[in-house]
């Protein structure tokens, strides 16, 4: 249904640009392979045994009928037993009450799929900070090149702040983040986060690395919403060197 969506949208010709936010990860990766699954199983040889009259109007199997003997009727009983005989006549009810749509099923599912593949389309890989996301940031970003995708700028998103710790306090142990003084938590994450920053980096090749700074409050509302974006656009634009 989301292929359909999509599909629809882009050819109805009524928006000049369409932002679609997919879930994490690898329910992105489902949902990026499904214009192909969706082509695959259309184009397989079980639709198409699906699809063929199995049952006469009585609802009898027909290949029972020129079986030899009582051969044909026993092994019926046997498939009813084992499987359930109306089970399989719903199958094939449901296989051939879908045949006429099925070449529009798969015209509309390779739209997509040359869709997502084309120039137009761009990537915007989105990662929180800090050294624990690089393996899953790398993993999709690998999946998205290798698949042909066209693969944009990878933000990381609500970035600590660095700070220095006040002086005479010591430094920040995880184990007592219980007990530990708000200033030098602060500047323990953005120490962590400069390292995340700077071993993505130096991983990526030719993939823009932007950094987006974490804010004093959710933005909640259409104004927080538009600084953000207006922010995030802004970092887009600017030399690499600056982000």
């Amino acid at each position: 249904m989301a292929v359909e969506r999509l599909f629809e949208v882009a050819a109805g010709g009524r928006y000049a640009q369409i932002v679609l936010d997919t879930p994490p990860t690898r329910q992105a990766l489902d949902f990026l392979e499904a214009p192909a699954r969706i082509v695959g199983f259309l184009d397989s040889g079980a639709l198409k045994m699906g699809m063929k009259t199995w049952f006469d109007e009585a609802g009898r199997l027909k290949a029972a009928k020129g079986w030899w003997g009582g051969l044909g009727r026993r092994a019926e009983r046997f498939l009813d037993e084992v499987v359930g005989l109306d089970l399989l006549r719903d199958m094939s009810e449901f296989f051939q009450a879908f045949a006429p749509l099925y070449a529009g099923f798969h015209e509309r599912a390779e739209a997509v799929e040359e869709l997502l593949r084309s120039p137009r389309t761009l990537f915007i890989l989105v990662s929180g900070p800090g050294e624990e996301r690089i393996p899953d940031t790398l993993f999709f970003a690998r999946r998205l090149a290798a698949a042909g995708y066209h693969l944009g700028p990878i933000v990381v998103n609500r970035v600590h702040p660095q700070v220095a710790a006040a002086a005479g306090v010591a430094a920040f142990d995880p184990a007592q983040a219980l007990h530990v003084d708000g200033r030098r938590l602060l500047a323990w994450l953005g120490e962590r986060d400069r390292r995340g920053l700077a071993g993505l980096s130096g991983l990526l090749s030719a993939q823009r690395l932007v950094a987006l700074p974490l804010l004093p409050e959710e933005p909640t509302d259409l104004p927080a919403l538009a600084a953000l974006g207006g922010d995030l656009a802004a970092r887009l634009r600017a030399p690499a060197a600056t982000t």
